[in-house]
């Protein structure tokens, strides 16, 4: 285990409350699963396991990987921590989404996007700001230094998808706000 994942789980677990779980945080058509899975659970209760025994429901549907795609943004913002700590503790090859599931969840362009009107007119929409601006100063840090620390961990090899994702990511949006000793490196 790298050295600075012990302070940055520490940071995470102190910068985002586990009071109050939200409810009925699941939207279109998987908001069954994600709700039956995740109402009354306190984030840091969350594990690669239980999700992959108990997040699916009694037919064996759900599919566990994309649900933070299926969360409103208070079950998003509240989860996140979640998944960043699954990453840092549990990640291997078997559960290599859960880096893809956050890395995706966390791209600017992700909500960005352009509706037609009745009128034929174009309204360019950003959701981003919406789901993230609630967040604090200090876990927009924490999340910038998760990012880094993905970069870090798969290295400057010349051709790394996953490297390159999460770089794309960090530089998106998240790189302002990375501590002073990540800006540093």
């Amino acid at each position: 285990m790298s050295q600075d994942i012990p302070d940055l789980l520490a940071r995470i677990r102190g910068n985002f409350p586990i009071r109050s779980v939200p409810i009925d945080i699941g939207r279109s058509t998987e908001a069954p699963q994600v709700n039956a899975y995740f109402n009354g659970r306190e984030w840091p209760t969350i594990t690669v396991h239980s999700l992959l025994t108990e997040g699916k429901d009694k037919d064996g549907w759900g599919d566990v990987p994309a649900y933070p795609f299926f969360m409103n943004d208070e079950g998003y913002r509240y989860y996140l921590p979640a998944y960043m700590r699954m990453t840092l503790l549990e990640m291997n090859d078997e559960n290599g989404w859960l880096l893809e599931t956050i890395i995706s969840g966390l791209h600017k362009n992700h909500y960005q996007y352009t509706l037609q009107k009745e009128d034929g007119s174009l309204v360019r929409v950003d959701n981003f700001a919406q789901r993230f601006s609630p967040f604090s100063s200090e876990q927009k840090r924490d999340i910038a230094d998760f990012l880094y620390h993905q970069i870090k961990h798969y290295g400057p090899k010349p051709v790394n998808y996953v490297r390159d994702n999460v770089l794309d990511v960090y530089e998106s949006y998240w790189h302002q706000f990375a501590s002073d000793k990540t800006a540093q490196e």
